[in-house]
């Protein structure tokens, strides 16, 4: 996100190559041929940290990103499911994996957010990962329960204007995309709020459903027409306003014009993987999710794939850190 004056709105130790060609160096993996080969990978199981638990939103990407990996390499595909933290535990599980090409994560907006807000990590983003992809994008929804008479991100504004303290709201955890999301959304609108952070996004939900707190932001875990018709209310959308809005579909930007916050799902690495390694794996994970068929199951649960390989990923990690440092800034948002 950029800002105008006080507005935030988005502009939206591992193996070492040998440095001669022998037969060892092939029977490691590494070609043969001519200078610039790649490498032959993979050649055994590939595994992936996911920061988040299996039937929320990461989670189910997380599973289709896998099956179509696995079916692209003809290898296994291993998922590690690490939730809570605010992504934190399942990054530092990244960065202190082996520099092999045989251990990566999946990584969300929280990646990034983490960098720019909180000033003590037990890892150093860009020191100690390397960003290989990025593979989708989402959006984060602001739910109610259904008791609260609140349908629409106005309705939601003019009940925290007129409620006498904070709004009490739940979210996946401290530092996650859908916390900031909300608190960024809560400053621009000038309503008060007030976190609750849970686990993930199942506890999240589950406390919203019996009514304690009464509203919940969260990656929206399906398509929007089934989140709409979901248990909860679905007041508003926080991301890209799509050219053809369904009826009853609210958006944040209804309220404060240009707001605009999407999540996005990566790929991660150790930093010391090689480096023609991690471009290569670059290159693999956004081939396959650049398939119409991974396309088309990812739309299936309100994800629209992105397939971007690591150079621009990169690039895209950096740009994120300091807009995500300008939001804490304007926004007063601190993670420590």
């Amino acid at each position: 996100m950029a800002t105008r004056e006080n507005s935030i709105q988005q502009t939206h130790a591992g193996a070492v190559l040998p440095r001669r060609r022998t037969a060892l160096a092939a029977l490691a993996g590494w070609a043969v041929g001519d200078a610039g080969a790649q490498q032959v990978w993979p050649t055994r199981a590939v595994q992936i940290v996911v920061p988040s638990s299996r039937g929320a939103a990461i989670g189910d990407a997380a599973v289709i990103l896998a099956a179509a990996f696995g079916k692209r390499w003809q290898q296994r595909v291993q998922l590690q499911n690490a939730p809570g933290d605010g992504t934190v535990s399942a990054t530092l599980a990244v960065a202190r994996a082996p520099a092999d090409g045989y251990h990566l994560g999946l990584s969300t907006s929280a990646l990034a957010i983490n960098a720019a807000l909180r000033t003590r990590l037990p890892y150093s983003t860009l020191a100690d990962l390397a960003p290989v992809a990025l593979l989708a994008s989402f959006q984060y929804g602001i739910y109610a329960h259904r008791s609260l008479p609140v349908t629409s991100a106005a309705g939601l504004v003019a009940y925290a204007q007129a409620a006498r303290a904070p709004v009490p709201y739940a979210s996946p955890g401290v530092g996650t995309g859908a916390h900031v999301a909300l608190e960024a959304f809560a400053f621009e609108a000038g309503i008060r709020v007030a976190h609750k952070p849970f686990v993930s996004a199942a506890q999240a939900e589950k406390a919203v459903l019996a009514g304690e707190p009464s509203l919940l932001v969260m990656a929206v875990p399906s398509t929007i027409p089934a989140a709409m018709a979901g248990p909860l209310r679905l007041v508003a959308l926080m991301g890209h306003k799509e050219q053809t809005a369904l009826k009853g579909l609210s958006w944040a930007s209804d309220v404060v014009s240009g707001f605009e916050i999407t999540g996005q799902i990566g790929a991660i690495a150790p930093r010391a993987v090689p480096k023609a390694l991690l471009q290569q794996i670059g290159q693999e994970l956004a081939a396959a999710v650049r398939l119409p068929e991974v396309r088309a199951a990812l739309a299936e649960i309100g994800m629209e794939a992105s397939g971007i390989a690591s150079v621009d990923a990169e690039a895209y990690l950096r740009a994120d850190i300091a807009r995500w440092r300008l939001v804490g800034r304007v926004a007063g948002i601190r993670l420590d």
